[in-house]
């Protein structure tokens, strides 16, 4: 029997003001950035883990009067992510808040994503190649 896919759902979130995205570090390895997500549990939808990862990892808000629309699509032989971008108001903290664990969460340039320290940043190119950032 072949392994199950691992599978993972992402929030893109930005400021319209000046183009920051919302991203978090991978533990406490500030020079590590990531967007925001994790594991599709079970039964759960992608969208309903994007908006559940986001909530716990930096206490931003996407409330069900928010359209998550599914932006990009990432599927490989062992693993499926699932990125969302929000069309609405979120409710967003004064204070973003780090999770024990999680990581620092902070509003970045889109380049500090792409850092030779991150590990995910060949993802993250091509996501904002697919988006157009």
């Amino acid at each position: 029997m072949e392994p199950r896919r691992r599978q993972a759902a992402l929030s893109l979130v930005t400021r319209p003001q000046d183009g920051r995205i919302l991203a978090i570090s991978r533990g406490h390895d500030t020079s590590n950035w990531g967007l925001p997500g994790g594991g599709i549990e079970l039964g759960e939808t992608p969208e309903q883990a994007a908006r559940r990862e986001l909530r716990e990892e930096t206490g931003v808000c996407a409330g069900p009067e928010v359209d998550a629309h599914r932006v990009y699509d990432a599927p490989s032989r062992t693993s499926h992510a699932f990125v969302f971008a929000y069309r609405g108001s979120l409710w967003i903290p004064q204070e973003l808040f780090s999770v024990p664990f999680e990581g620092h969460v902070a509003w970045l340039k889109p380049q500090q994503l792409l850092a030779p320290s991150c590990i995910y940043r060949d993802f993250t190119a091509r996501l904002f190649a697919a988006v157009g950032i």
